[in-house]
């Protein structure tokens, strides 16, 4: 029931070991390149999220123990049902390229365009791309949740929180 029990992960200087690297759904989370773009495969899998008081506990699944578990939004199409083996998570800020969004090292984050415009730039590179949606933002945070048995992502890996950046984003 509990499979994550006694596992853990050890922060080094500069990257993070983790018991997880080897378990299901975290083992079939790899890197693949579309067009150019780089993004993260991630399995199609169940969530499940308990609360009884001040205690939180979250659960996933490759399959649908029971009823509290839900399929999250992002594997399956809204309009005809079709559900989806996995989802591609672009592993990088969204740069513009011309007309379309891109996920590739090295460029400059896109900044400065309202939502709709950002749609387009994402659905210009065909059938499928979208933005980031509050569906893959839960899947997200609840695999961190339970890789890491915290809510509090800073204690683990500290982002750029320390001022304004310096980098030049004309």
């Amino acid at each position: 029931k509990y499979d994550a029990t006694g596992m853990g992960y050890i922060k080094n200087t500069s990257t993070i070991e983790s018991d997880f690297d080897d378990a299901e759904i975290y083992k079939e989370m790899v890197e693949v390149e579309e067009d150019g773009n780089v993004f993260i495969k991630i399995p199609k899998f169940y969530i499940k999220k308990t609360v009884n008081g001040s205690v939180w506990e979250y659960y996933i699944s490759k399959e649908k123990k029971d009823n509290d578990y839900y399929l999250p939004a992002c594997f399956k199409e809204e309009t005809t049902g079709k559900i989806y083996p996995y989802i591609l998570v672009g592993k990088y800020n969204a740069s513009l390229n011309g007309t379309k969004l891109e996920s590739k090292s090295g460029k400059l984050a896109a900044i400065g365009y309202n939502i709709n415009q950002f749609r387009t730039y994402a659905t210009n590179n065909g059938s499928g791309y979208q933005l980031l949606d509050i569906h893959t933002v839960d899947v997200l945070q609840t695999l961190f949740y339970v890789e890491y048995a915290t809510l509090n992502s800073s204690n683990v890996m500290r982002g750029f929180d320390s001022g304004v950046s310096t980098q030049n984003y004309a």
